[in-house]
């Protein structure tokens, strides 16, 4: 897949990461501030505000990032879904073919 803009890379990204970020689904998710992983529950996912929010089993640890960073984590393996279904893998593998291109 070849893309013509960073506007269409963006694009993307983002529709990528809609297949990915599927409501209620866990990752591990690499947090930087603290350099380590945990695993986490998607809370919210806000593309126009490139935002993507997770909280943890007793919802007492909130973590916000912004949906581009956790976009290049997932490319590089550094995040990762919990069992995901047949589209995210598919968009996961996408995301990890093309992370150069951004």
């Amino acid at each position: 897949m070849l893309f013509r803009s960073a506007a269409g890379v963006q694009s993307t990204v983002m529709d990528l990461l809609h297949r990915v970020l599927t409501p209620e689904s866990w990752f591990r998710v690499f947090d930087a501030e603290h350099n380590q992983t945990r695993w986490l529950k998607l809370n919210s996912f806000y593309p126009d505000q490139d935002s993507v929010t997770f909280t943890g089993f007793d919802e007492s640890l909130k973590l916000s990032i912004r949906a581009n960073r956790f976009a290049e984590h997932l490319a590089s393996g550094q995040s990762e879904p919990i069992n995901p279904d047949d589209s995210a893998k598919e968009a996961l593998e996408l995301l990890r073919r093309n992370k150069g291109r951004a």
